[in-house]
């Protein structure tokens, strides 16, 4: 049986592969499945929340008297990336994963219909990230 959870399998494979024609065959079998089984994308947003933000050490959702320890509510996209890889020990991740985990720990809001995109330019343009591998960034390290 398929359900949202094996479909949220597949989109974290497209998210974790470094090829991209790989990551297009994985997406394209995953809106397959969601069309051929009626399942919505809020199921699988949620499915991929838990796979990558099912983490003990998920913060609240950010609220108007956030800590200093999580982005504000205000705060910009680049604070949240920045806390974000402070949170998973700097491991190299890709946009997509990301923005999951972003949207999954309620840290920014969407910025229209591919908001990852809009994380992978500030990725590429902000000095305080570097690029490790195609697609990969984490934390550009202090000298």
């Amino acid at each position: 049986m398929v359900d949202a959870a094996k479909i949220a399998k597949l989109r974290a494979k497209a998210m974790s592969t470094a090829y991209p024609e790989e990551a297009k065959a994985f997406e394209r079998k995953a809106g397959d499945l969601m069309a051929e089984h009626g399942i919505s994308e809020q199921a699988v947003q949620r499915a991929l929340a838990a796979i990558f933000g099912g983490r003990a050490n998920t913060p609240p959702s950010t609220t108007a008297g956030a800590s200093a320890s999580q982005p504000a509510e205000s705060g910009s996209m680049v604070e949240a990336v920045i806390w974000l890889f402070e949170e998973e020990d700097n491991r190299a991740m890709r946009s997509r994963e990301l923005w999951t985990l972003i949207e999954a720990r309620g840290l920014y809001t969407s910025l229209g219909r591919t908001p990852w995109a809009t994380v992978a330019s500030k990725l590429a343009t902000d000095p305080s990230f570097e690029r490790v591998a195609p697609g990969l960034y984490r934390l550009r390290r202090s000298s």
